[in-house]
């Protein structure tokens, strides 16, 4: 769901895997454009990825592997590594070190919000989501003009109550 003035080249898309869907939306917000490609997942699992990160297949794998065993989770997720190339070399850095063992697993949904809220750290927004409770999620969703803040809070309380999440202690993105 491209949101960028220009769309993507055609020489470049042609590159794409036919199980891959670009969308050129420039006028349409965040949310919108999140509500606009809702209407075309039709996977188990969904994941929301920024144009600027990069998703490593080995971890998504994992995350999947460990719903498809624990159904009582609505996300699965892993860490984030920063990387910048500055003066030819590549630096690496931890990010969202705050995602050490967070892990949201009360029984209850009110449990599990009321842990979440109080500990409060976007950890389940870029995971590996069930879609169903995604899509749904991704309904509630509106334009604010504090940015996506709402929306993140929005969907963290969300996941919260659909159910459990599991940080994996391996990389999934890099940002």
């Amino acid at each position: 769901a491209d949101g960028s003035p220009y769309p993507i080249c055609s020489s470049e898309l042609s590159l794409l895997k036919s199980n891959v869907q670009y969308h050129h939306l420039p006028n349409l917000s965040y949310e919108l454009r999140l509500k606009h490609i809702a209407e075309y997942v039709n996977t188990e699992f969904s994941v929301i990825c920024c144009d600027d990160d990069f998703l490593l297949p080995s971890t998504l794998v994992a995350a999947t592997q460990f719903l498809y065993q624990n159904t009582d989770y609505t996300s699965c997720g892993g860490r984030c590594i920063g990387f910048n190339y500055v003066n030819r070399f590549l630096i690496l850095s931890a990010e969202q070190k705050s995602h050490v063992n967070y892990n949201i697993i009360q029984d209850s949904p009110i449990e599990r919000i009321f842990y979440h809220i109080s500990n409060f750290n976007t950890s389940t927004y870029y995971s590996v989501h069930r879609s169903k409770n995604l899509l749904n999620t991704i309904q509630f969703l509106r334009s604010y003009k504090n940015g996506g803040y709402t929306n993140e809070l929005k969907v963290e309380l969300l996941n919260a109550a659909n159910g459990k999440s599991f940080i994996l202690q391996e990389p999934l993105w890099l940002r």
